[in-house]
């Protein structure tokens, strides 16, 4: 639909999408497209099919392809619960200098996952996608790695001894991420593959007790 409806004196009045509210719908739209198909398989005029109305239309609010992934990206972060706990972190930590709690990061993925599996697929399915220097978000996944592992190097947590250099630490986060990612994998591709278990396996094996004690 290009409009909305309302009733007025029983006759229906259309109100105009603004073009803040036609950009919100297309990122939403084509954040689903892009998820189920990838960026390479995705199309403007499915895109534009899904929201009802012309591809023409639709770019009038986003110039091409290109800049409509890098819209959905932004969106991807603004709403991204893992960033901002990590940032949430951060801020704590310059703020009191007190370790900051480590599973707490990863455990907030899972959460996300469960309460938003689209928005994993697209992460999950457009990483893959840009392992190609050639797609346009290579470097934004590049970059994005980048600035996750200096972050976590830059931050004191509370862990264990042998977790408390920059190098040990960042080791670990990687390494948990990679676990994750994998576990995500199975979980948006096989039935009845409880994620939220398989990841309390995996923190036993990553954060064992007793060494974890008070860490974890």
């Amino acid at each position: 639909m290009s409009s909305s409806a309302a009733q007025d004196d029983g006759r229906i009045v259309r109100r105009r999408k603004s073009g803040d509210e036609r950009r919100r719908e297309i990122i939403q739209e084509a954040t689903r497209v892009i998820a189920e198909r990838g960026f390479y398989g995705a199309s403007l005029q499915e895109i534009s099919d899904g929201i009802g109305i012309t591809q023409a239309g639709m770019l009038r609010h986003v110039k091409n392809k290109n800049e409509l992934l890098l819209l959905v990206l932004n969106q991807f972060e603004s709403t991204n619960s893992t960033t901002g706990c990590l940032g949430s972190l951060m801020k704590k930590y310059r703020q009191t200098g007190e370790p900051q709690f480590f599973p707490l990061i990863y455990r907030t993925s899972v959460r996300q996952a469960l309460d938003n599996p689209r928005l994993t697929q697209l992460y999950l399915v457009l990483r893959a996608e840009a392992m190609d220097p050639s797609h346009p978000a290579h470097e934004y996944f590049a970059q994005r790695g980048i600035n996750s592992r200096k972050d976590i190097a830059d931050t004191q947590w509370n862990v264990p001894q042998r977790y408390r250099t920059p190098k040990a630490i960042v080791d670990l986060y990687v390494t948990m991420g990679s676990a994750l990612d994998g576990l995500q994998m199975r979980w948006l591709g096989e039935e009845n593959f409880d994620l939220e278990q398989h990841w309390a396996v995996c923190e036993d094996f990553f954060y064992p007790l007793p060494e974890w004690e008070g860490c974890r």
